[in-house]
């Protein structure tokens, strides 16, 4: 791991180089507060209903409009990201540890343990990643825990082909040679060499997966699988704004575009990471 945090570096020679630690402690600064703290943001109750003010269009005070229960968008939204943020990180998590797992102790196995877990994985990914979620969802029923499930299963065969690709090429490297000739274990050499060389280029990769986590839960929630209804989320909130369309369209917009934004975010996020681990050269 020393190596793979040593190696994680800001001298970007673009134009955009020196902006870049700057907006990444800003992200994540507004990532831990979206997340953690939505109330400093907005202080009305997301779930608190008031039909006397329905499909009330943007204004001071309700930013965003209200929706056809009279709750406010703005405050749904804000606390919509708590939802998706908390599933997005916890099934890149967990993907990625299961992913490095697989992807470097089986190899190191070998045998017709090591086939059969290529071929799982393989058949994994021969499936849609919407698809796969979708079967999951449907065939467990809605919950926080099983969107975190069913978008875990999608990300770990990615993780462990790229961590199986990397530590089977980092075998043949002078230095785990020489650790080798010197007498060294193998469980040794995967730890101490092999791991944190091929952990780079999967903590860039890995952190790309988060906009892909977030709009696969919008998704599911959009299509009625994936978080409960007493439960803001982006997908529902689209959902019950697209009934609306014609006479409230702010009840699409504005979630959208917040979605998109966050997107565009998590991608330069992507970006800064891959050139910090060195597995990027281009902005």
């Amino acid at each position: 791991m020393g190596t793979a945090l040593k190696s994680f570096t800001w001298g970007d020679p673009s134009p955009f180089g020196r902006y870049r630690k700057p907006l990444i402690v800003i992200i994540l600064s507004t990532i831990f507060v979206l997340a953690f703290l939505p109330g400093l943001i907005s202080s009305y109750d997301p779930m608190a209903q008031d039909i006397q003010n329905r499909l009330m269009p943007p204004r001071l005070g309700t930013w965003f409009g209200t929706d056809h229960f009279g709750r406010d968008v703005f405050s749904r939204v804000v606390f919509g990201f708590r939802t998706s943020i908390l599933i997005a990180v916890s099934s890149v998590v967990i993907a990625t540890v299961l992913g490095v797992t697989i992807g470097s102790f089986f190899p190191y196995v070998g045998g017709w343990v090591d086939l059969l877990i290529q071929r799982f994985m393989d058949i994994l990914l021969a499936f849609p990643f919407l698809l796969l979620a979708v079967i999951v969802m449907a065939a467990f029923g809605s919950s926080i825990p099983t969107v975190v499930t069913a978008i875990t299963i999608g990300l770990i065969p990615q993780v462990a082909r790229l961590t199986r690709s990397t530590t089977t090429s980092t075998w043949s490297l002078p230095h785990v040679m020489a650790a080798r000739a010197m007498g060294a274990t193998q469980v040794r050499i995967l730890v101490k060499h092999i791991l944190p060389m091929s952990l780079r280029p999967v903590i860039a990769f890995s952190s790309g997966f988060l906009g892909t986590a977030i709009v696969a839960e919008a998704s599911l929630s959009f299509l009625g699988l994936g978080v409960p209804h007493n439960i803001p989320s982006w997908g529902t909130i689209l959902q019950d704004g697209s009934k609306f369309l014609e006479v409230a369209p702010w009840l699409v917009i504005f979630p959208s575009l917040v979605l998109t934004g966050t997107i565009v975010v998590f991608s330069l996020l992507e970006q800064s990471v891959r050139w910090g681990t060195g597995s990027s050269r281009t902005w």
